[in-house]
């Protein structure tokens, strides 16, 4: 039996089925309406969401870079956007901090860049601090006020920096930025959940049930052990994004680790500037 000839509501096109040939748009009924319906589609949006989230969370762990790898190649159904993801830790950073981050205090960001003979930032420290008439104690008290929040939602800027950085590092492979872009965004989820989420609540939970007294943090212990766990899943997941042998992935994946430090001063300066201009 043929179906009806429906008219677009959108863009006025003839078609037939449920869903218009030229935009897209779909086809709504009586039914679509309904109480019965709406709780429908929210359990299948909530249980759809749960099956994508927790495969593509899982396999960024067992499996780094291949989520990245079946995304860039069109292979998207069964899987969360590696961005999506980073993003949905960066609410759950927000919501449930259990580490300081990226957050570095005012003190830090002048005293950082003292060091390094970058005098840009001390200078409009103290430039913004005489034409507002408060002192630097005072600027830098409102600065780290409102410093932690946007030290969370400005970790995005990490993905297309560590983009730029992997499009040099493979530049023979001839790939889009798109595809780089997309195994930035999976190495920085995996960084995030790992680093400022994972690794905590580990060390936290341990210290409860062994009685002993662990703080994780800038120590040689915690430094070694996450340079050594986050270097193995960079060659792991270039091997198998990039194709190359796994020694190959771990010297790029120095090499990369390498940039990706001085990137994090670039994140900084970009940070601070923000800041600046919102207090």
């Amino acid at each position: 039996m043929q179906q009806p000839t429906v008219t677009c509501k959108s863009c006025g096109n003839h078609f037939q089925g449920k869903y218009c040939n030229q935009c897209g748009e779909k086809v709504y009924h009586t039914h679509d309406k309904k109480l019965s319906h709406f709780l429908e589609e929210a359990f299948h949006f909530i249980t759809h969401f749960d099956n994508k989230f927790f495969r593509s969370f899982w396999l960024m762990f067992a499996k780094p870079g291949y989520v990245a790898k079946e995304y860039s190649e069109g292979k998207r159904k069964k899987y969360f956007s590696p961005v999506s993801l980073f993003l949905i830790g960066i609410v759950i950073y927000l919501i449930f901090p259990l580490l300081q981050g990226m957050n570095i205090s005012f003190a830090n960001h002048l005293n950082n860049n003292r060091e390094l003979h970058f005098y840009a930032i001390p200078n409009w420290a103290e430039h913004k601090a005489a034409a507002e008439h408060i002192s630097l104690a005072q600027l830098a008290e409102k600065f780290d006020h409102v410093s932690p929040k946007f030290s969370k939602i400005l970790l995005i800027v990490l993905i297309p920096l560590s983009a730029l950085n992997l499009a040099l590092l493979y530049r023979r492979k001839r790939l889009y930025y798109f595809d780089h872009l997309m195994m930035a965004a999976e190495f920085n989820s995996f960084y995030l959940y790992f680093s400022f989420l994972i690794l905590p609540l580990l060390t936290i939970l341990f210290s409860k049930i062994s009685g002993f007294n662990l703080d994780y943090g800038d120590t040689i212990f915690f430094l070694s052990l996450q340079a050594a766990i986050v270097l193995i899943v960079i060659a792991l997941a270039f091997r198998r994004f990039y194709e190359v042998r796994f020694v190959t992935g771990l010297l790029k994946g120095i090499l990369f680790i390498v940039m990706f430090l001085l990137m994090l001063h670039i994140y900084r300066i970009i940070l601070f500037s923000v800041v600046m201009l919102f207090i």
